[in-house]
């Protein structure tokens, strides 16, 4: 029978950082110095990162999506933009849910929201899921289109 590895602390919060910092499923290795820096601004607006693979730091705007991190259902979300290697802001004042990146290039990411109507299940909005483009124009992130209603059913607010 082999002994049980006995953890020493400081092995535990590394690995409790790690997973807080770099979000599950993605290996330390695969994430890019920038990526890193840029979840931990994520971490620093009370969100962690989802997948800082996503984020690429080639392009001139990036994004990442983080949930809120006191958030027990890990629904609460915001896309956060960066132009370079600069934070340039949120996609909306307060957490929307379920957020999705669905596609992006150098100067242009797609997001979807989903539309809730009045009485819908969390999971499954009446309307399905609307995508929302955001554009760099001129140095600003710019908002092609409305953000659908909220889960509460009230309007996001955008912050670009």
């Amino acid at each position: 029978m082999r002994p049980v590895r006995q953890f020493r602390a400081i092995e535990v919060l590394a690995a409790s950082a790690a997973l807080l910092l770099y979000g599950c499923g993605t290996t330390h290795e695969a994430i890019s110095a920038s990526a890193k820096t840029a979840a931990a601004v994520v971490l620093a607006h009370g969100y962690t990162a989802e997948d800082p693979a996503q984020y690429h730091p080639g392009q001139t705007l990036e994004v990442l999506i983080g949930t809120l991190s006191y958030s027990t259902d890990r629904l609460r979300q915001k896309a956060f933009f960066f132009i370079g290697s600069r934070f340039a802001g949120t996609d909306t004042l307060g957490p929307s849910v379920l957020v999705r990146i669905v596609s992006q290039s150098n100067d242009a990411v797609v997001l979807a929201y989903p539309h809730y109507g009045p009485s819908d299940n969390l999971f499954y909005p009446r309307y399905g899921y609307e995508r929302v483009e955001y554009k760099l124009e001129e140095g600003r992130i710019v908002r092609l289109g409305a953000l659908p209603p909220t889960y509460v059913g009230q309007p996001s607010k955008p912050a670009i």
